[in-house]
């Protein structure tokens, strides 16, 4: 199966314009999903900081703590997890709609695969 791939993908620039859209609707279309969940995470990691720190640390360096939490340890597995969920979801919804309206057997028939 590996042996296939990369033989098929010897095609892939084939058509440019195709690939780098699709590189835009799996990856930069999640950009507004990742900032809203990070900011919202950043805020209740914030407020728990401050509530469960309050006697022990200063206010002051309750935000920069934060940042890194966020930055070094929660930001990219947030990330990966947000795109992996939301371009799995988008290819799944894409190949159902393409087995409901038959697509994919018309495809079969034409021994495209």
């Amino acid at each position: 199966m590996m042996g296939r791939v990369i033989s098929e993908s010897g095609g892939l620039f084939r058509s440019p314009t195709l690939f780098f859209r699709e590189c835009v609707r799996l990856g930069i279309d999640s950009a507004p999903l990742v900032l809203i969940v990070g900011i919202f995470t950043g805020a209740v990691t914030g407020w728990q900081g401050h509530y469960q720190l309050e006697g022990y640390m200063p206010f002051d360096l309750i935000g920069p703590a934060t940042f890194k939490t966020l930055v070094l340890e929660l930001g990219p597995v947030l990330t990966a997890l947000i795109i992996a969920g939301r371009v799995s979801a988008s290819i799944a919804a894409e190949l159902g709609s393409m087995k409901v309206t038959e697509q994919i057997d018309a495809l079969e028939s034409m021994a495209i695969s």
